[in-house]
């Protein structure tokens, strides 16, 4: 027990020391100028992606999504099958919906962009296969998908059943889907298997992917990455 008891104590004064160094690094004139670019880079490439889209669907968006950070359409429909979340969004103009993803009540061609970030690890694969086919006709000219490359374990989160991560998907399937795919936050090298937690030391890795230093591998070896940014023109308009 006293050696368990020390080696807890040890991780989190090693928790506490990193937390110190992220305070004290974000005080500094190089981090207000180069801090979270990774985070810039990312949503660069999706408004990059979606640039002409004036409508843009967010399935599967959560309580903070991605899609109202963007600046590049002019109506926002998120969708979301948890009701707990969607009370929780601060929606500007946004119509909200509360639908499973697994049935999917909109029309063909109802949005320019359709968005599926970190939604397909939480399907089944089959079910996710159908999902993706499915995407092909709800979109008019894009259909953008992240997901963690390959399998990383999660469970429920604040009592969400939707949280739960049940399948992992590799780039070779979702080329295989026909998506372009791209890798994103990092490589997967500097993460444990299957938790996706940083390999020690927590603050070199960290430091990477904020400013971006792993990006450039990331985006051009997407096998290699962390997690998987893909996306598919399909042409319904």
């Amino acid at each position: 027990m006293e050696l368990k008891s020390g080696g807890h104590h040890r991780i989190n004064k090693q928790d506490d020391n990193l937390d110190l160094i992220r305070q004290r690094l974000a005080r500094t004139r190089l981090w207000q100028r180069i801090g979270g670019r990774g985070s810039r880079l990312y949503f660069e490439k999706l408004e990059g992606l979606l640039n002409g889209c004036e409508t843009i669907l967010d399935i599967g968006c959560g309580n903070n999504p991605q899609s109202m950070r963007l600046n590049t359409h002019k109506r926002l429909i998120l969708c979301d099958a948890y009701y707990p979340t969607m009370q929780r969004i601060n929606r500007g103009d946004a119509n909200i919906l509360c639908a499973n993803v697994e049935a999917l009540p909109f029309r063909q061609s109802i949005a320019d962009g359709v968005l599926l970030l970190q939604v397909l690890e939480h399907l089944e694969k089959r079910k996710g296969q159908m999902v993706l086919e499915a995407l092909d006709l709800i979109a008019r000219k894009i259909v953008v998908i992240s997901t963690p490359n390959g399998f990383v374990r999660q469970g429920d989160i604040l009592g969400n059943p939707f949280q739960r991560h049940v399948s992992g998907w590799t780039a070779e399937e979702l080329e295989g889907a026909g998506y372009t795919v791209m890798g994103c936050e990092g490589l997967k090298c500097f993460r444990k298997r299957e938790t996706g937690e940083y390999r020690w030391p927590k603050c070199f890795f960290l430091l990477g992917v904020r400013i971006g230093l792993m990006e450039g591998l990331a985006v051009s070896h997407p096998k290699r990455a962390f997690q998987l940014l893909a996306y598919k023109k399909v042409g319904n308009g």
